[in-house]
């Protein structure tokens, strides 16, 4: 798998770099997107059905690059396609503020890029397996990619908010250059041993593990869509918004570093449990709390949470899914568990903002979390403790 010396003794720099890079470019897309549309004159219900018909495409990519990665020869080579294809659809974009191009303009880029953390996740834990890096240690390139590109872009932002996107561009290619210098990593399925996806439908644990993430990332997805509009309307300029999203990154840190023993000392379950806790009340204080300042220190909860999730469940998944469906495993807990939920809070949160208006929507998003912890909570419990319950009675 590790293919040289050489190559082994700097993997963690390159995945590092690796995380840094994609991150990178996401940031730009993710935090600036829905101010560009702002700004060039869409309403919050034009913007939030962009935003959720463009990753739409999901149920469409997530399927298909997870089941090409399983089935490919060089797990590598499905990645340069994704990357290739985020770089050229996200440099385009300031090419026209024409709404149904930019319709076209997301759904391409959202094909191309929704699997992307997927895909490079499976990679990653799949060319670390048998090596003492940990996984947590690597992940903290995308921490510190999107921190850095946050404070830069902010910079950018106040000179012109356009040339963010030919920036993502330019760090999803150098994304697509570095692959070339990873090992290359072969999918476990061939012809010979093919096995369908629905055998992941028979792990009921994971089920419920993705039905929290999913009511979790509802609240998220409306977050990530919405807050950079929410920030500007409190008074905050481009730059501030950078430090913001630099400190909201900065405080993934602590968890990556010391993620292998929580979860080792608290288990997955509690450790996402706790972490849709302070989801529910990040979303209560930015109801509560209005001005600039005190939005901005929300940004401090940021740490225990979407990483949490998203660490969390890539663990989980490359640990209790076959070999032959760890690509397909880790895209399809991309589709439900992060994918369509921001569909339908970018959709329906746009509406709601006109409606509303955005504050308010952050008390249903803390509802949303409640609910969550309290029945898919339980149920997860509950299953924990019959499979405790089962394995003595096999014991006896």
């Amino acid at each position: 798998m590790i293919e040289s010396t050489s190559t082994r003794r700097h993997l963690p720099i390159l995945f590092f770099l690796l995380y840094a890079l994609t991150a990178g470019s996401g940031a730009v897309y993710n935090t600036f997107m829905p101010v560009h549309l702002s700004n060039i004159g869409f309403s919050g219900t034009q913007i939030g059905f962009l935003l959720a018909l463009g990753p739409l495409m999901i149920l469409v990519s997530q399927p298909f690059w997870g089941t090409t990665g399983d089935r490919s020869r060089s797990v590598n080579r499905v990645f340069r396609w994704i990357l290739g294809g985020s770089a050229l659809t996200v440099a385009i974009i300031p090419l026209t503020q024409n709404y149904y191009i930019l319709l076209v303009i997301a759904c391409a880029y959202a094909f191309f890029n929704s699997p992307a953390f997927a895909i490079q996740d499976t990679l990653t834990l799949q060319a670390i397996e048998k090596t003492n890096i940990r996984y947590g240690t690597v992940r903290i390139g995308s921490t510190t990619g999107f921190a850095v590109t946050s404070i830069v872009a902010g910079l950018i932002a106040k000179w012109d908010l356009r040339a963010l996107f030919p920036l993502a561009g330019l760090l999803a290619l150098l994304s697509f250059l570095l692959t070339y210098r990873l090992p290359t990593i072969t999918g476990h399925q061939t012809r010979e041993n093919r096995m369908s996806p629905a055998v992941l439908l028979k792990n009921r644990e994971l089920i419920l593990l993705t039905a929290f993430c999913f009511l979790c990332m509802l609240s998220m997805g409306y977050y990530n869509s919405f807050f950079s509009i929410y920030f500007v309307e409190l008074g905050g300029d481009s730059s501030q918004l950078g430090v913001f999203w630099f400190i909201s990154a900065l405080v993934e840190i602590p968890f990556l570093l010391l993620a292998e023993r929580i979860i080792k000392r608290f288990g997955i379950h509690r450790t996402l449990l706790v972490s849709g806790i302070v989801m529910c009340i990040r979303w209560l204080l930015l109801f509560f709390v209005q001005g600039v300042f005190g939005a901005m220190l929300t940004g401090i909860l940021h740490g225990y949470s979407f990483i949490v999730l998203v660490y969390s469940m890539a663990t989980y998944i490359n640990r209790h899914v076959p070999p032959e469906l760890k690509s397909t495993g880790q895209n399809l807990q991309g589709l439900f568990g992060i994918g369509i939920p921001k569909i339908l809070a970018s959709f329906f949160g746009g509406m709601a903002n006109d409606w509303i208006g955005i504050r308010p929507v952050f008390l249903i998003c803390a509802l949303i979390n409640i609910f969550a912890i309290a029945v898919i909570g339980v149920a997860i419990f509950r299953h924990r403790k019959l499979q405790a319950i089962r394995a003595k009675c096999k014991l006896k």
